[in-house]
């Protein structure tokens, strides 16, 4: 088994088990306040999919079509700037999400903390859902990003 299998299969795990807890009433979504903690766990991956959105809109005025050039030396500055901060924030994601379930159990495990549980529960499936709509855009795109 690959390790990128090994990593998926895990990380899905751990997301079933966050689910299991938001079900049976361990981190409750319902009550004051939880509403804010749904829109602010939310924030990175809107941010994210609003990066790749503006990528590829920007690939689109750049080229005039979507087949990119496969070397860095026909972009622009402002686009190569576009890609690295994308590349950047998508790496910073995907490690967190990697690194996800140790603060989560232990935000479980101290009764303190599970507000903070809830906040990386909601984090990590927006992060996931963000992560699978990335996966909409043109086969051109995604082939170059990629690589």
């Amino acid at each position: 088994m690959e390790p990128w299998n090994i990593i998926v299969t895990l990380v899905s795990a751990v997301l079933a088990g966050a689910l299991f807890f938001v079900w049976h009433g361990f981190l409750p979504l319902s009550g004051r306040g939880r509403w804010r903690i749904v829109c602010v766990g939310s924030i990175p991956s809107l941010i994210l999919l609003a990066l790749w959105a503006s990528l590829v809109v920007h690939f689109e005025f750049a080229f005039r079509s979507l087949p990119v050039p496969n070397n860095d030396r026909d972009f622009s500055p402002l686009l190569s700037a576009h890609i690295t901060v994308a590349v950047v924030y998508f790496r910073m994601l995907f490690l967190s999400l990697c690194l996800w379930p140790i603060p989560f159990v232990l935000c479980l495990i101290f009764l303190r903390f599970r507000k903070v549980a809830l906040y990386l529960a909601v984090s990590a499936l927006t992060t996931v859902f963000s992560f699978c709509l990335m996966l909409f855009t043109p086969c051109k795109f995604q082939t170059w990003w990629m690589d």
